[in-house]
């Protein structure tokens, strides 16, 4: 995900998140990938989050890494 000034077209921020999980559903991984993204918004700029999914009934565990 990338945010930049509307004005100027400076980056603002910058983050990725990574899955990795048993389900191959994009409607059930990237919610989860865009709440990683969010999850301490701003948090550092650049940086990768990481996630396992778990099975989709359960929630869902951040790698600290």
């Amino acid at each position: 995900m990338k945010i930049d000034r509307a004005g100027t077209g400076e980056r603002l921020f910058e983050g990725n998140a990574q899955a990795v999980s048993s389900s191959n559903r994009l409607q059930y991984l990237v919610p989860n990938l865009v709440e990683a993204l969010f999850t301490d918004f701003p948090g550092n700029s650049g940086e990768t989050v990481r996630i396992s999914v778990r099975p989709e009934d359960q929630p869902v565990r951040r790698d600290r890494r």
